[in-house]
């Protein structure tokens, strides 16, 4: 793998780590403590929406259950979908898929702890600079469905099986990875979120813009 130097590039980067209770979350945490960006923590249970009014970047991290049992996460999803530059991972991956109008489905395998291969199908701002195809870990027994799979999200990778591992939105710098970025399974972790935390939410805009001109 290539050596890769990440820089304090983005100074106005403030990030909120949204804490839904997975072990995973803090493997999270000290991959951004190695970015040199300023974040905080916030247990769901604790959400405030007027305090993330502070952010530039949010970050769900994984967690039990599905996302119907974290109405906070849909709050905050209605309030700033289209203000904050916004990264789900697994749980915070399938909640924005649904937020957008996709259905969850429960797989017939369990991929708890499971090496897949990732195989990027789009030009995703999120993979620049990463190959076509590497190695990922799995920790999930649902998954988003390929069936009426909203037309405001784009599919940007998928594994072995051909099950959703990443979409973006079309418009808006929103996007979901449904395996684990953070696992020592996951090949380039570190620079998935460093593609992320190098976003920002005006110049994202502005090159849209200028795209559609």
């Amino acid at each position: 793998m290539a050596s890769v130097y990440f820089s304090t590039q983005k100074t106005m980067t403030k990030l909120a780590i949204i804490n839904n209770h997975d072990s995973f979350t803090y493997n999270l945490v000290d991959l951004i403590r190695r970015l040199h960006v300023q974040f905080d923590v916030i247990n769901v249970e604790n959400l405030s929406l007027d305090r993330l009014e502070d952010y530039s970047h949010i970050l769900i991290s994984p967690g039990p259950d599905v996302p119907k049992s974290y109405p906070q996460l849909v709050a905050m999803l209605t309030r700033f979908y289209q203000q904050k530059t916004i990264l789900g991972v697994c749980l915070g991956h399938q909640t924005i898929c649904e937020f957008f109008g996709a259905t969850l489905f429960n797989l017939p395998n369990v991929r708890h702890g499971q090496k897949s291969h990732l195989k990027v199908q789009s030009n995703s701002v999120l993979f620049q600079g990463l190959p076509n195809h590497f190695e990922i870990g799995l920790y999930h027994s649902w998954a988003v469905s390929t069936e009426n799979f909203p037309s405001e999200l784009e599919i940007t990778a998928t594994c072995d099986d051909e099950i959703i591992m990443a979409c973006q939105h079309r418009t808006l710098p929103i996007f979901g990875v449904q395996f684990h970025p953070e696992s020592y399974m996951s090949e380039y972790g570190l620079w998935i979120l460093k593609n992320f935390l190098n976003l920002e939410s005006r110049s994202y805009f502005s090159e849209k813009d200028q795209k559609n001109t």
